[in-house]
């Protein structure tokens, strides 16, 4: 054989010597110890929360049923409300207490009858100072000053029949809400004003209004006179100051039982305006709510000195205002036109128009405190027929067939306890049946 040919073969058998081996390495198992790596990243998983351990049972007793799993409450995400360039809105507490004691003749006269003279609560003057006002008015209006810690106390508050709350800031406990709740369900009148706005609505969250108004700017706002009987004593129309922004609109639930005394549109911004009650009254069980946005200490106008005076009869005659108004009503009337006044020695008649516009039975109520005063009252027909009755506490004349037009009415103070005695003529009409 020639050389070449022994080296091709040798070649040839070297290289299938080569192949036979790496086929034999690939074919065998891993030998025990060795571990083959992959570059793969592991899951992350969270290891299991441990079961409790079973309490041991005692012998003979049954195996207890598996505990149902907790039920997991999920909150759905409200979306985002919308950023707009709008001046300081101030939003309704949102409460639910239970709902006030539905309140009877019987038990609101019962209730009356218990109470001699009124006694009058203010709180310490802050924005406002309502005492100096009351002590204008005469001894008849004194009053105790109570407070913050005392507001919060309602057997502090029993002592007391009409509670001034006037503008201040700050924060608002619960029990300061409770009280006055307590307060005005007993029989109390309160009496609020401005910043105030935001407590008298969670004490008494049956009559927030979940709309929302801008707080007011500073500024001067003409407001008109919606009631009959305050427009009598003010005109169409009355300037109200406000010497501070940030003051709040008398914004409650709207219905009959709340009274509307003023409406204004007044400044929220630069070039925007709002419109709302500034002077409402409310009944609540047994008493009375009256909340202004205005305060006394910034009125200097002769016209404002009447409505504050106007105010002051008001939150002191609240009581027999009501009784007369739950009287009116169970006999079938409703009041049509209230006028608060008062009489003093030298000054002891004030005469008033009602405008009778349809023929029809009448009620003309006075209504004040038994307290020591003799009152008259005298309804004269359009055509001059009188009608004269006096007495020493609430009483009422009736007209069975009064005649269209203008009647008019007086009351003569016969005898009164101390100057600016309060009294309220309430003229109603029969409701007529649907």
């Amino acid at each position: 054989m020639k050389p070449q040919h022994l080296l091709l073969d040798g070649a040839l058998g070297a290289g299938l010597l080569l192949a036979l081996g790496v086929v034999f390495a690939l074919d065998r198992p891993t030998p025990a110890g060795l571990v083959e790596k992959e570059v793969v990243a592991a899951p992350v998983t969270t290891p299991p929360r441990p079961r409790p351990q079973a309490e041991p049972m005692a012998p003979g007793a049954p195996p207890k049923a598996p505990e149902p799993p907790p039920l997991v409450k999920t909150e759905e995400k409200k979306p985002e409300p919308k950023q707009e360039d709008t001046p300081q809105v101030v939003p309704p507490p949102q409460v639910t207490p239970a709902p006030p004691p539905q309140v009877t003749l019987s038990e609101l006269e019962e209730t009356i009858r218990k109470k001699g003279r009124l006694k009058l609560a203010v709180s310490r003057p802050s924005y406002d100072d309502m005492g100096k006002l009351l002590a204008a008015l005469g001894k008849g209006y004194e009053y105790t000053q109570l407070e913050d810690r005392e507001l919060e106390d309602p057997a502090r508050l029993k002592q007391f029949d009409v509670l001034f709350l006037t503008c201040q800031g700050g924060g608002i406990t619960s029990r300061l809400k409770a009280s006055l709740r307590e307060f005005v369900s007993n029989g109390g009148t309160l009496y609020a004003s401005d910043l105030r706005h935001t407590v008298v609505c969670m004490a008494f969250p049956e009559m927030a209004t979940k709309q929302l108004l801008p707080a007011g700017n500073a500024g001067e706002v003409t407001a008109t006179v919606l009631d009959p009987g305050l427009r009598d004593v003010l005109g169409k129309t009355v300037k109200l100051k406000f010497d501070a922004g940030g003051w709040r609109p008398a914004l409650f639930k709207p219905g009959r039982t709340v009274t509307r005394y003023l409406r204004g549109t007044y400044r929220v911004g630069a070039g925007k305006t709002a419109t709302a009650s500034l002077l409402v009254k409310f009944p609540f069980s047994k008493g009375n709510v009256i909340f202004t946005s205005f305060h006394n200490a910034k009125i200097n106008s002769e016209t404002a000195e009447k409505l504050l005076r106007f105010l002051v009869f008001s939150a002191v005659t609240a009581e027999e205002s009501r009784r007369i108004t739950l009287t009116m009503m169970k006999g079938g009337f409703a009041p049509q036109k209230e006028t608060l006044s008062s009489a003093s020695e030298g000054a002891a008649e004030v005469t008033n128009l009602y405008d009778n516009k349809k023929a029809g039975p009448l009620k003309f109520a006075l209504g004040f405190k038994t307290a020591g005063a003799r009152l008259r009252l005298t309804v004269t027909s359009p055509s001059g027929e009188k009608k004269v009755m006096e007495g020493d506490g609430t009483f009422v004349i009736d007209v069975p067939d009064a005649a269209r037009g203008d009647w008019t009415y007086t009351v003569t103070a016969l005898r009164v306890p101390y100057a600016n005695f309060p009294f309220t003529v309430t003229i109603g009409e029969i409701v007529p049946k649907r």
